[in-house]
């Protein structure tokens, strides 16, 4: 096996265990367990594109420990920490456009951008209308958080086009909708209303959109 073969089976091996794990805890209630397993994963991963190819992923890198780092933050019920674990989530998605950006260089598209930001914004805006009662004052952040989201899936969906119709970004489009739609159920949780499932539905889904994400960034 090549050497980043070998990295690549190591890391996989232990970010499914300690992914595992995490929702393991949530099913059983373990809190310490959750405390300890939720920010390693993304940590891990961010260590994985250092050590596999930190020329073409640091900024990947960046993006996985700014998303651990906002795991640590939103341990908690604090609003302070929970505003500060949501901009590290935000900041880990500009680096995630800024990477996408560098990387096709050469096919940037002008209008696809602007395509993209008027659609993702004015969807937005119809969700922050229905949820402002709800939201409150963390109505302006949540529109700037979610929107980035929205935005990147959108981007990465108009990418299939400009870069002679390769599907593969679908997938990455996929991802960022499950994020999306992990977020949103943040949002229900907090704001709204909580359920026995939340914490096991935010953590499959967050899970799950980061292996797409990242998973399909390495083809």
């Amino acid at each position: 096996m090549e050497y980043k073969e070998i990295v690549a089976l190591v890391f996989g091996i232990l970010i499914g265990i300690t992914m595992t794990a995490e929702l393991i805890s949530i099913i059983f209630q373990k809190n310490i367990l959750r405390a300890i397993f939720k920010a390693i994963p993304l940590f891990l991963i961010g260590v994985f594109f250092l050590v596999y190819d930190y020329q073409s992923y640091y900024l990947l890198a960046i993006t996985a420990f700014l998303y651990s780092l906002g795991d640590i933050f939103l341990l908690g019920s604090n609003k302070k920490l929970f505003v500060i674990g949501s901009l590290c989530f935000f900041n880990g998605h500009i680096a995630a456009l800024i990477h996408f950006n560098l990387f096709f260089y050469n096919k940037f598209n002008v209008s696809s951008m602007i395509i993209a930001l008027i659609i993702s914004i004015f969807a937005l805006i119809l969700i922050s209308i229905r949820l402002k009662r709800r939201l409150r004052e963390f109505v302006v952040g949540a529109f700037c958080y979610l929107e980035i989201l929205l935005y990147l899936a959108i981007y990465n969906f108009s990418i299939i086009f400009i870069n002679n119709y390769n599907y593969l970004y679908l997938f990455i489009t996929l991802g960022y909708l499950i994020y999306f739609i992990s977020d949103l159920l943040v949002i229900r949780k907090r704001f709204i209303k909580k359920n026995q499932y939340s914490d096991f539905l935010i953590m499959f889904t967050y899970y799950l959109a980061n292996l797409i994400v990242f998973s399909f960034l390495l083809l």
